[in-house]
């Protein structure tokens, strides 16, 4: 199974063909099972004893597209209706670390696995950082992995108007996302 093969495969598929040629699904040879397997292989996305390309975090591994033959369909539901304006999920919080509070909007990603802080609100407040972590960043189905260290600070997020708040561990990032506006007045519900 080549690479560049086997990103076209979903997950079921590639460890079916391993498994029919009699391969290991740590390092991908034949000969062995991956219980006997002496391949010191870790995946860069979840450092598991296997290849990232056989990883069932890699979002490429996640979804099954199944891809119908030549026939021509029209959608018409409104799942697939692209609005002039899309209303993004933000919210606004206070922010509390070494002594000091700083009121932010956050954006609300649900798709993210981590907690994001700008590298200039860091640096802003002052923030002590607790450690740094090496972390590759997988997007767009998994094929463009990158390196990259984040300083990690413990700040308590703390809503506004209830007094609610929680600590939680943060990664510094340059940048979140492009500029969000903000929206209209007679469009927020009442």
């Amino acid at each position: 199974m080549k690479a560049r093969n086997a990103k076209k495969l979903d997950f079921e598929q590639k460890q079916e063909i391993l498994k029919n040629k009699r391969c290991c699904f740590t390092c991908l040879k034949f000969g062995h099972q991956s219980k006997v397997c002496k391949s010191n292989v870790q995946c860069l996305l979840c450092n598991k004893r296997y290849w990232a390309l056989m990883c069932p975090e890699l979002p490429s591994n996640k979804m099954r597209v199944k891809t119908p033959d030549l026939v021509e369909k029209r959608d018409v539901s409104l799942s697939n209706h692209c609005a002039a304006k899309v209303f993004l999920q933000t919210l606004q919080v206070n922010i509390k670390a070494g002594g000091k509070t700083r009121r932010v909007r956050a954006f609300i990603d649900s798709g993210s696995q981590r907690l994001y802080l700008l590298k200039k609100t860091a640096h802003e407040m002052n923030l002590k950082f607790i450690e740094i972590k090496n972390i590759i960043h997988s997007v767009f189905g998994g094929s463009n992995l990158q390196k990259q260290d984040h300083r990690v600070y413990e700040i308590t997020l703390q809503n506004g108007n209830s007094g609610f708040s929680f600590d939680i561990q943060v990664l510094d990032q340059p940048i979140i996302c492009g500029k969000i506006p903000r929206i209209n007045k007679g469009l927020r519900g009442k």
